[in-house]
């Protein structure tokens, strides 16, 4: 194999006609491929296309794990090619679930009432934008702080 395009010189130990055919069926065998042996002491390369069941007959043992082994080796190729599609979206859930918890510790440390938990909500979502501003939001404890309540009048201002 040469790269991720097969090339009709593979194993030695199965016939060119027949890996031609495999390589045809690569998508089917890959997921539902399986060699099995018979009663008639043949083994057979079983697969699922579609709702029917199908089989190839194959000439002895020595090909039998040949060809195990080829689908083998596709279906580490096929998890390898999954695992790299699903891991980007398995960290972002991730660090979505850590923000989560992080903000739910942040609003309990607050305390106070609704509106004052409400109001640490908000600020933890804008200061999770950035991950600076959010490091620095939760290490200088700035929820933590009271409420500065309503401004009172100056010296010689109107209440």
């Amino acid at each position: 194999m040469t790269g991720d395009r097969p090339t009709l010189a593979g194993d030695p130990h199965i016939r060119p006609d027949l890996l031609r055919r495999l390589l045809g069926l690569r998508s089917l065998l890959e997921r539902d491929g399986a060699v099995r042996g018979r009663a008639d002491g043949r083994p057979r390369l079983r697969y699922r296309d579609g709702e029917q069941h199908r089989s190839i007959a194959l000439r002895d043992d020595v090909e039998a794990g040949a060809v195990r082994g080829l689908i083998g080796s596709w279906r580490r190729e096929l998890t390898a090619r999954r695992e790299e599609e699903v891991r980007p979206r398995r960290e972002a859930r991730k660090h979505a679930a850590n923000l989560r918890h992080l903000k739910r510790l942040v609003v309990d440390a607050a305390g106070g009432g609704d509106r004052r938990r409400r109001r640490v909500a908000r600020e933890f979502d804008a200061a999770a934008a950035d991950p600076v501003h959010l490091e620095a939001y939760v290490t200088t404890a700035a929820y933590a702080l009271p409420d500065p309540g309503p401004k009172s009048p100056g010296r010689g201002e109107l209440a």
